[in-house]
Order: C-alpha cells, then structure tokens, then sequence
C-alpha cells in the first residue's frame, strides 16, 4: 500500500492495520507509526481532545513531497478541533510490539524527555514556565487592546463622530436637505479617521493565540528547552533545542482537563504551577507570576532543590515555592 493511502486510511479512522514501507495505521491506539532507521517509531497518536506528535531532530521522514504534504495536512486537520502537543525526544524510541498500545507508547518518549533523576518535578517545573508564559502573554494582549480601545473613544475624532451622527440623524427626521452635503461629508471625514485608526487595532480583537487574533504568528512560542543530568545528578542548563511544544496554544484552556487526563495516564500528576489551577479564574494570578517562572525556568537545580525541601516538610502543601523565596 502507499504511503498517502495510509494516512487516507487513518484520516477515515478505519479500523483496519494497513501500511506502507514508511508508514502503518494503528486503529486500537489510534496512532501512525513511521520506519526510520530501520526501525518503527511511534508518529502521532490521537487522544480525545489532544494530538500527541512525536517528532526527532531532523526527521524528515517521507522523501514524497506528496507524502509530506499529506502527513502534514492530517496534522493540521486533526489539531483544528484538539490540543496539538509535540513532543521531540532526545533519542529514539522504537515500538516493539506489533500492536501497539499509545499509552506505552507515550510513556516510553515521556521517560526519553524527562531527566532520569526526579522526572515528576520536571514536568511540574516544564509546565509551570509554559503555563505561566500563555497566561502573561493573552492577560498582556488583553491589557494592551484594553489601552488601545480606551484611547481611541476618548479622541477628540471619537466625540465629532458622535457629534456627525447625531447631527445627519436630526436633519434627516427634519427634512433639512440643504444641510445633507455637508453634514454627510463631515461623517465621512470622522469616519475615515476613526476606521484608520480602528484598523490597526482590529487585527488584535481576538484573544492571544485564537484563530481570530491576527497577531497569533507573531506571538512567543509555548515550549520548553531539553535539560540534562551531570554527574553529580544536578539537573544541567538547557540543550537549547525544545522538548515539549504546545503547537496551537489557542485550545490549550479548552482541552487542559484531557490534556492533564492524558498525562495521568504514565503516572505524570497535574501540573499546578505556584500550587494554581491552570483555568480562567486563575490567569490573573499566574499571570503576575511570569518573573518568577522565567527566573526558574533559567535556573533549575535551584528550583528543584527548593520544591524538593518544600516537598519534604509538607508534601500536601500548596504554597509557591519560588514566591516564598522573593517574599
């Protein structure tokens, strides 16, 4: 079979295995698994509500333009309506069984990711920066189309828009015609100036990463660079290439409950950032704590020793960790 057909195969949900020499259709794990290397590697794996894809360094995988072209639209049409996560382990994880579970799958790229030493803190310490950044970066944009909304209806062209209204609205309920012309072009003129201004803030109307933002592409990426373990078991500075990627961050508030549900399923608790739900009523306060992510973001090993002290006197507690110490 071909390799486009595969991915046609996968895009109906057939029930069917079916695959090519690059690529076979997993229907029980609803997953594609591509041969590279001479060896099958998991792909993609659909879960209600996310797309898990696992991608590694350089991998082109299919030499087809056409192939590529239709493996990369499947993506795209299957994150439209779920949380697309990549995830890029450091080596590659090969699948072994003949039908493959996507739980297994997932688990084995999650512990290629992860540290070997501490991994639950590692995706608490992952999150807590990407979660922390998409909350500043939608309460910024916010803020910023607040000031800019604010300012454009208190200009002095705003009032004489109003005033151009009100003024052709009361000739018109009188019959005045001779004033028509030029109370009409006074409208026009308010209204050229107000819509040259207006149209620059239209393109930020929707919230940060929507579909209706017209800034999204411009926005910071939500993704968190790979760490690795020194010899004394410290958890070293980022290899600067990223490990976990939310692609389309715009469904990241929408599908959090089935992303978290999938991480629960290879053992990873949800993550809380500064002992906070991640859910609208919280974006304010993790918001206000972008600072503090960012600086241990930079500096993990300080962050794990502190949630590693905190976590010993009181494993229960949800007290922030690196806000205790700037307090």
């Amino acid at each position: 079979m071909k390799t486009i057909e595969v991915i046609e195969h996968a895009s109906r949900r057939s029930p069917f295995k079916v695959k090519s020499s690059l690529l076979r259709w997993e229907p029980s794990s609803c997953s594609l698994i591509v041969r590279r290397g001479g060896q099958w590697r998991p792909a993609v794996t659909i879960f209600d509500g996310v797309l898990i894809e696992y991608a590694e360094d350089g991998d082109g995988k299919f030499g087809s333009r056409v192939d590529c072209n239709k493996y990369r639209n499947f993506i795209t049409g299957e994150a439209e309506d779920r949380l697309h996560l990549r995830l890029q382990p450091q080596l590659p994880c090969s699948v072994e069984e003949r039908t493959p579970n996507a739980t297994s799958m997932l688990r084995g790229v999650v512990d290629s990711i992860s540290p070997n030493v501490d991994q639950y803190l590692y995706w608490q310490w992952a999150f807590q920066y990407m979660l922390v950044t998409y909350c500043r970066v939608v309460r910024s944009a916010a803020s910023e189309l607040d000031s800019k909304l604010n300012a454009l209806v208190t200009t002095t062209d705003y009032s004489r828009l109003s005033q151009s209204l009100d003024a052709l609205s009361n000739s018109v309920s009188r019959g005045n015609v001779l004033n028509y012309f030029t109370e009409t072009t006074a409208l026009k003129a308010s209204l050229d100036k107000i819509n040259s201004r207006l149209y620059s803030i239209m393109f930020r109307l929707g919230a940060a990463y929507s579909h209706e933002d017209g800034a999204r592409s411009s926005r910071p990426a939500i993704s968190v660079e790979r760490l690795s373990v020194d010899t004394s078991g410290d958890w070293e500075q980022f290899s600067h290439k990223p490990s976990i990627i939310i692609v389309n961050p715009a469904m990241l508030m929408l599908h959090w409950s089935d992303l978290v549900r999938v991480l629960a399923s290879v053992g990873i608790t949800e993550p809380t950032p500064y002992g906070l739900t991640f859910c609208p009523d919280n974006l304010a306060a993790l918001a206000s704590l972008h600072d503090v992510a960012k600086l241990d973001y930079k500096e993990p090993q300080k962050w794990r020793d502190t949630a590693m002290g905190t976590t010993s006197v009181a494993l229960e507690e949800s007290t922030p960790v690196s806000a205790m110490e700037l307090a």
